[in-house]
């Protein structure tokens, strides 16, 4: 998942979604504009409040939690929430001092609804000293998500900091395990998408609120297969077409013996693919690709005519994914 160009997340001019600035005119309009109704300040607090509308749809979604392999609890929620008002924050601050001043007041309503989410979680009594204690991981995280996202940051930054403030339990300092460790990447992948795509979202949309973070709609798993046709000189290509946005399982094939038959996890070890967990643990990002191997030597070929596709022998289909 999250593999896709980025693009803009404004919401169209025509969409339902949309929340767009009441206009009144004649007396009443008066009125509003006599109270302040219309003001730079008011008219930024109410966009602050969409923001943050746009902020809790997306972490209060139980899709979050499956598509990220987390479960819903207090910390998880809260590291979320922090997460993506991290992310409105650092595109705010592109707009200079009046993204900061926005940003103040998003602050202050994300403070008030943290306030109440402790406060349903039956800690009244310690309330001051919850708020303290959150505000400091909340002012921690943002300043470790700054300095992972920066380009001089290493290769895993951003995956670390990640682990540490929204999956781990235990302060282990990675994952422990393959599955933890493919969300966590996964995770890692959406946060960079958004953080492109929220650059390219304009200020207006950014301001009334109107726009929309990226779809975490699960897709139905499907299945395909990948042919892997040895040649004479002892090359093996690999060929695929697979759909971006959803998550493919990928049974491989190989005509490196007589007949087709099903590869083991060792025949994928030394391939590097994306996004589509193959048997093995492998990955394959999507759209045509060739893949040549030789032992542990892996070659990447983008720009192949894909009419060859045509000369690869096709491997059995095993019946249950006919239609």
């Amino acid at each position: 998942m999250f593999w896709s160009k980025p693009c803009s997340l404004a919401l169209p001019p025509d969409s339902p979604l949309r929340i767009e600035e009441p206009k009144c005119e004649g007396i009443k309009g008066i009125i509003l504009t006599m109270l302040l109704f219309y003001s730079k300040q008011s008219k930024s607090i109410r966009g602050a409040n969409v923001v943050f509308k746009r902020i809790i749809s997306q972490v209060d979604k139980p899709t979050i939690y499956s598509v990220f392999n987390l479960e819903k609890t207090f910390k998880t929620t809260f590291s979320l929430l922090v997460l993506h008002m991290w992310l409105c924050l650092r595109r705010l601050k592109q707009e200079g001092k009046e993204g900061v001043e926005f940003g103040q007041y998003l602050y202050e309503i994300y403070n008030h609804d943290v306030e109440l989410r402790v406060s349903k979680a039956g800690v009244n009594l310690l309330l001051t000293k919850w708020m303290k204690d959150l505000e400091k991981i909340f002012y921690g995280n943002i300043v470790a998500y700054d300095a992972a996202i920066l380009p001089e940051a290493g290769k895993d930054a951003l995956q670390n900091v990640i682990w540490r403030n929204v999956f781990s339990d235990e302060g282990s300092s990675k994952p422990n395990d393959a599955a933890a460790s493919r969300a966590v990447q996964t995770m890692a992948r959406y946060v960079r998408h958004e953080v492109s795509c929220l650059s390219l979202t304009d200020k207006d949309a950014i301001f009334s609120g109107n726009f929309m973070f990226t779809s975490l709609k699960s897709e139905e798993v499907k299945s395909v297969v990948l042919t892997v046709n040895h040649s004479c000189n002892g090359f093996a290509i690999c060929a695929v077409v697979l759909d971006l946005i959803k998550e493919t399982s990928v049974k491989i094939y190989s005509s490196k013996t007589v007949s087709w038959q099903l590869c083991t996890g060792s025949f994928l070890s030394h391939l590097t693919l994306y996004n589509v967990e193959c048997n093995g643990g492998g990955f394959w990002n999507g759209g045509v690709r060739w893949i040549s191997t030789w032992g542990a030597a892996t070659a990447i070929y983008f720009n192949v005519d894909k009419e060859r596709m045509s000369e690869m022998p096709l491997p059995p289909i095993p019946e249950e994914w006919e239609d």
